[in-house]
């Protein structure tokens, strides 16, 4: 049953798509962001549940990432078949992904989850108001984060070198190491 929930919350995004996409063809800016405000909050709820309850599985873990990627290529495509200026809401809603996905495939981990929804949702906010500037404000800000997500990383990489420096002269003041 738990795990049927968190699979339900999951699919929510890909039943979600045709909506969205009509609502944002027609601008009809207002529903088509409570449609994908709910699918953000689901992508929060379902992953923190299936770890809480201990029923993640690889197939969700995937399931998850292609509904978020479909809901999002519905929400852009609806985005573009406007004539209006939106192409900076496009930007704000894929900017986030090519970054996270970047650092995850350079350093092997997942880092600030809350990252992307977070992003997402002031881009709604954005395309709500029919704030532009907003928008721009928005991609230069999750460009310094990305830069500092990328010095923390390094650092992290500098201790985790360090310690391997460490370990290895340690092992040979004590007699072992690379030359006996």
């Amino acid at each position: 049953m738990k795990l049927f929930l968190v699979s339900l919350l999951t699919a929510y995004r890909l039943m979600a798509v045709p909506a969205v996409v009509f609502l944002l063809s027609n601008e009809h800016w207002m529903f088509a962001a409570q449609l994908l405000l709910i699918g953000v909050i689901t992508d929060l709820i379902d992953g923190f549940l299936a770890r809480l309850w201990s029923v993640s599985t690889t197939y969700g873990s995937v399931f998850d990432t292609q509904s978020d990627r479909i809901l999002l290529a519905g929400a852009v495509f609806g985005i573009l078949t406007t004539s209006n200026m939106y192409l900076w809401a496009t930007l704000g809603l894929l900017v986030p992904i090519w970054l996270q996905d970047y650092v995850t495939l350079m350093t092997g981990k997942v880092w600030l989850k809350w990252y992307r929804p977070t992003c997402q949702i002031v881009v709604f906010v954005g395309v709500i108001q029919h704030l532009s500037p907003l928008l721009v404000g928005f991609i230069i800000v999750e460009c310094v984060a990305v830069i500092f997500l990328l010095i923390k990383m390094k650092r992290e990489r500098v201790n985790e070198l360090a310690t391997h420096i460490r370990d290895f002269v340690s092992t040979t003041r004590n007699g072992g190491g690379l030359i006996k």
